[in-house]
């Protein structure tokens, strides 16, 4: 179970990471680019996974408080 604390965390890093990314994929001129989005794009998925579990577990919730 996620604490709810860490939601407002997870939603900075997904949109941080998505616009490293973006950066990252539109950019020609460095040689760390595979690196960086490589790092970007696991950092965003990891936090959309996060907000996911998130969001299960609060209709998890609902759904018990219900009974």
């Amino acid at each position: 179970m996620l604490p709810r604390r860490y939601l407002p965390v997870a939603v900075v890093t997904a949109v941080a990471s998505y616009v490293v990314w973006s950066l990252a994929r539109g950019a020609n001129d460095f040689s760390g680019r595979g690196v960086i989005s490589l790092i970007a794009v696991a950092l965003f998925w990891l936090s959309v996974m996060a907000l996911a579990a998130y969001a299960v577990q609060a209709g998890v919730d609902r759904y018990r408080d219900r009974e």
